[in-house]
């Protein structure tokens, strides 16, 4: 005997996530199909400037249009907690409709924002000053921004339930400005900056006050100098993951400031520029329990871009996995010093590396690394004799 399913016997969790998928275009009607379902609370509603111009074939140039069905979407969720996620997509939007917008999302107690805009990299390029609103939102769990406008200076920021904060091709009046808004988000856990600018020369006063910081993710961002870099890592002394990929600053000095990251577990450093091969093991002393660490493509001051063997002294115990590709070593004995301080590795890749000068080894210099079970080593200037690495068990390419 075959059981007839009614839909509406679906628990509603189960509904709300069906229903997610579907564009706001198609949102709308289906929830008004039952009046239980025009109280479902739906995951994400998304906003699409681009995608409404396509389904009704509407004129792009024509903004009043979508205006006019964006808020005639968001009004069709009443109450709050309705809708978790929200997404605007509009590289037309000017300041008074984004702020009309994000005032009725914080609203509706939405718990993750995602908005993104025109490509700025000037204030004279900017689409719209980002809503001050979002600066007092103590629902928001969320936030995610890619391009569109510049960040306003505020006296207060209050963001204490923000977890994730993700901000690409952002604006800022100044340093500080960046800061307080960190500042306010008490509880961040999770940091991805990209091509954040500011309309004012950046200075050297970048150091957050973040202790629940998690992980920070950096991406081609521009520093004064590598000071303020390390000034703002300073900030974050909880963290467990960090990566820096194509980091730039404006000047490099030698400085004397102790990197201390007693949590850190991944790092990656990619394309980034140090003082001196000393200034990178200096760097890495500061993380004493990294267990994953790719250096890619390290860069110094000298245009040479070599780690100097003399420099290769380094203790990280608790290091498992190794990527040294990319990188340039003074000699093939200051490759292997480097390894010494790596006991515990298990994975190993160094592939397109370079030597300066291949050096003759004696039997003592091969190094044994008991728990290495896989390793991929390539120098173009070097055949890597076999017997270099004494493994108990193993995947073996070294060419």
């Amino acid at each position: 005997m075959e059981m007839e399913t009614n839909i509406s016997d679906i628990p509603e969790d189960v509904l709300s996530s069906i229903i997610s998928f579907l564009g706001i275009e198609d949102v709308l009607p289906t929830r008004l199909l039952s009046k239980t379902w025009r109280h479902l609370r739906v995951p994400t509603v998304d906003i699409n400037e681009e995608r409404f111009c396509r389904r009704f074939g509407a004129d792009p140039t024509d903004f009043a249009l979508f205006v006019g069905f964006a808020l005639n979407a968001l009004q069709r969720f009443p109450g709050t907690g309705t809708i978790k996620t929200l997404g605007i997509h509009s590289p037309s939007a000017n300041s008074d409709y984004m702020s009309l917008w994000v005032r009725i999302a914080l609203d509706l107690q939405v718990e993750e924002i995602v908005i993104s805009g025109r490509v700025a990299h000037s204030p004279s390029e900017a689409q719209f000053m980002w809503p001050i609103d979002l600066w007092n939102s103590p629902h928001l769990k969320a936030l995610r921004l890619h391009a569109g406008g510049i960040f306003p200076a505020a006296s207060s920021v209050n963001l204490p339930q923000l977890v994730t904060l993700r901000l690409q091709l952002i604006g800022f009046s100044s340093n500080n400005g960046l800061i307080n808004f960190l500042e306010g988000c008490t509880g961040l856990q999770n940091f991805v900056a990209g091509g954040i600018w500011f309309t004012e020369s950046a200075g050297e006063n970048l150091q957050p006050n973040l202790p629940h910081l998690k992980t920070l993710d950096f991406e081609l961002m521009k520093f004064a100098s590598n000071r303020t870099f390390l000034n703002f890592l300073l900030g974050c002394p909880m963290l467990d993951s960090l990566s820096a990929y194509q980091v730039r600053f404006d000047e490099i000095t030698e400085v004397d400031i102790p990197l201390n990251l007693p949590c850190l577990k991944n790092l990656l450093l990619n394309g980034i520029m140090f003082s001196s091969s000393h200034a990178l093991l200096s760097f890495l002393s500061g993380c004493p329990t990294v267990e994953s660490l790719v250096l890619r493509g390290i860069r110094f001051p000298n245009h040479l871009d070599v780690l100097e063997e003399d420099s290769m002294e380094i203790n990280l115990p608790c290091l498992k996995n190794l990527d040294l590709s990319y990188m340039m070593f003074s000699t093939n004995r200051g490759f292997l010093k480097f390894l010494f301080g790596c006991p515990n590795v298990e994975s190993l890749v160094a592939i397109h590396n370079l030597l300066d000068e291949v050096k003759e080894l004696a039997a003592e210099e091969f190094i044994v690394m008991q728990k290495l079970k896989k390793v991929e080593v390539r120098f173009s200037d070097w055949e890597v004799p076999a017997p270099v690495f004494s493994m108990a068990r193993f995947d073996l390419k070294i060419s």
